[in-house]
């Protein structure tokens, strides 16, 4: 009888962790209920653009970004969080944030870091960005100073037999690209 005891102490221990593993699997985080009062969300949701600004700071971290470009993109930051904290303010507004409330919040956050990119990636390629957001004037095909692309400039000594550009893609209306983001974002959600 005593061959069993360590036996049955070792199955018992092993028992014990694998529910204990489970439990800290499923666990991710503070269980949200709603409907929620409007100070939690708004906690909540400046928490969350809070993080999405962390992860950039540790981009610029790591590629050494001066602080005059860090300020320059922190504003991006900011004016791509507009529309998201107007919209917290629209939540919570009557005193009760639903989870449909919520979910439209949380589509908005997620595209933050989606408009900080564009606008950085449409300044990477010299082209002026207003700030109203206005996506169609990024993409005109004009450059910083409103000069012709390269494909329409007139081509130079060396470029004789070079092969004629392809002509652009027709690019898609604003709306319907924000439509498109909203329904995946009402699926992940």
């Amino acid at each position: 009888m005593k061959k069993w005891v360590p036996l049955l102490a070792a199955a018992l221990a092993l028992a014990s962790s694998r529910n204990a593993l489970a439990a800290a699997h499923h666990a991710r985080g503070p269980s949200v209920v709603f409907p929620m009062k409007p100070d939690e969300y708004r906690k909540l949701s400046e928490a969350r653009l809070a993080r999405i600004l962390a992860v950039i700071d540790k981009k610029l971290d790591r590629g050494t970004v001066s602080p005059e470009r860090r300020k320059i993109i922190h504003k991006m930051f900011d004016d791509a969080a507009k529309e998201a904290r107007a919209e917290v303010v629209t939540a919570t507004a009557d005193g009760v944030v639903t989870e449909a409330e919520a979910g439209k919040v949380k589509a908005l956050a997620l595209q933050v870091r989606v408009g900080v990119r564009e606008r950085m990636a449409a300044e990477r390629k010299g082209k002026k960005w207003e700030s109203t957001g206005d996506v169609a004037s990024a993409k005109d095909g004009k450059g910083a100073k409103g000069k012709a692309t390269s494909k329409d400039a007139k081509p130079t000594k060396d470029a004789k037999d070079a092969k004629p550009a392809k002509a652009a893609k027709p690019t898609k209306d604003l709306e319907d690209t924000k439509r498109v983001k909203e329904a995946r974002s009402a699926k992940q959600a």
